[in-house]
């Protein structure tokens, strides 16, 4: 054995997160003979991949930074119902963000932002099928596709840029006429006017359990998991040295998967990422008599319709508060009366909330990057899309540790590219 394989062996790879990304890394590394540690202080898919719609929605290309999104989001914020808060005690710290998201809203660097989320999204299917197969989760995988719907022909013809980025990517879709639409999903009310069915997108019907068991299967192949924070990262002359509550871990690399906790470490490492928060929402109600078989984005409100297992999920809202501050459940709860107009006789009982944090950069493409001479790999900031690029992400990551061709082109990805 040579003395670079005899450390490696001695010294795990380090994955910091167990979420969709950070669980996929783990289990990818694992299965290709790497030993591997995985630490979070909240525990397997204690973040964001917990909460979320369920969809693998590889047609969701168009970044959030797009022309006329100024406008667009003033209005947001002006509606007492609308979907985008903004603490404005926390308003201090995200202008930064915010001034690099403006930066962003072009037609050119929206083009960019699309077809760099589209390459990691046409590897994210098989990427997925894979992961689920080697977890023995295949079966809440399902073939449904992602639905949004309009009740608004204004709405409808907004959306037309979406449409043709999808259609310029290569990500199929069907427009479909009230008929249709009501053909395809009996339950939704009468209001609806339009849908657009993205049919190669999949659906999770238990996030939480389906991340949770990548981590086992992780764990099934040698990777060790341990509940514990990272508090920093040292580069040494063999790999890291990372300091956790419970003490210190000699690493032969990091692989910094934190998602929305991601930033200090990067730093740690000299790379100084702006990356904020979306704190999103999700209520649980009693599966409906009469429900949806796919997630559904109804369009003015903004918030999903998500059959879940244990029940119907309804996600909604983009919130810049930070990390640091509690939930407010106001919001999300006064979109109940549009979700039961959406979805007839629903009852609006909550049997839960939750509030988890999207890892968001200002051009809405994640950092996949490998960095310190190659013993720290950052991945992370993949938005409203952990969950769909989780395991697309992974194999990214096992390329990089090996130094093996990636799934896609990494360039876009780069973490010194701000």
């Amino acid at each position: 054995m040579s003395e670079a394989a005899h450390q490696e062996h001695h010294r795990p790879i380090v994955v910091i997160g167990a979420g969709a990304v950070g669980a996929s890394s783990a289990l990818a590394l694992a299965s290709a003979g790497h030993p591997v540690l995985m630490l979070d202080p909240r525990g397997p898919c204690g973040g964001t991949s917990f909460g979320n719609a369920g969809g693998i929605h590889i047609g969701a290309i168009q970044p959030f930074a797009s022309p006329g999104v100024l406008w667009s989001a003033l209005k947001m914020l002006a509606d007492p119902q609308g979907p985008l808060l903004v603490d404005w005690r926390y308003l201090p710290r995200s202008l930064p963000w915010f001034a690099r998201f403006l930066m962003h809203a072009n037609a050119r660097q929206m083009a960019a932002g699309a077809a760099a989320t589209a390459a990691i999204n046409h590897t994210a299917i098989s990427a997925w099928r894979v992961a689920a197969a080697a977890a023995g989760v295949s079966d809440h995988l399902h073939e449904v596709g992602w639905l949004k719907v309009y009740d608004r022909e204004q709405d409808f013809e907004a959306a037309a840029t979406e449409r043709a980025l999808m259609r310029d990517n290569g990500f199929p879709f069907e427009v479909l006429d009230r008929a249709e639409l009501h053909e395809l999903e009996p339950a939704l009310g009468p209001t609806l006017t339009h849908g657009m069915l993205q049919p190669g997108s999949l659906f999770v019907d238990n996030p939480g359990r389906v991340v949770h068991a990548i981590a086992a299967a992780a764990i099934a192949r040698g990777a060790r998991f341990r509940q514990d924070e990272v508090r920093s990262i040292r580069l040494d002359a063999e790999g890291c040295l990372v300091h956790t509550s419970s003490g210190d871990i000699q690493a032969a690399k990091v692989v910094v998967a934190a998602g929305a906790w991601s930033r200090p470490l990067a730093a740690q490492v000299g790379y100084r990422i702006p990356l904020d928060t979306e704190r999103g929402y999700h209520v649980m109600l009693p599966t409906p008599a009469r429900s949806v078989r796919r997630p559904v984005l109804y369009s003015r409100r903004r918030f999903v319709l998500c059959p879940m297992e244990e029940g119907l999920r309804v996600t909604a809202c983009v919130e810049f508060a930070g990390l640091e501050r509690g939930p407010d459940y106001r919001r999300i709860e006064q979109l109940l009366p549009f979700a039961a107009t959406l979805l007839p006789g629903l009852d609006q009982t909550i049997q839960s909330r939750w509030l988890g944090f999207r890892p968001s950069l200002p051009d809405g493409v994640p950092v996949i990057d490998s960095v310190a001479d190659g013993r720290v790999v950052l991945a992370f900031g993949h938005g409203h899309l952990g969950l769909t690029q989780g395991p697309a992400t992974a194999a990214a990551v096992l390329a990089l540790v090996q130094g093996t061709p990636s799934p896609f082109a990494l360039e876009p990805y780069r973490a010194n590219r701000f």
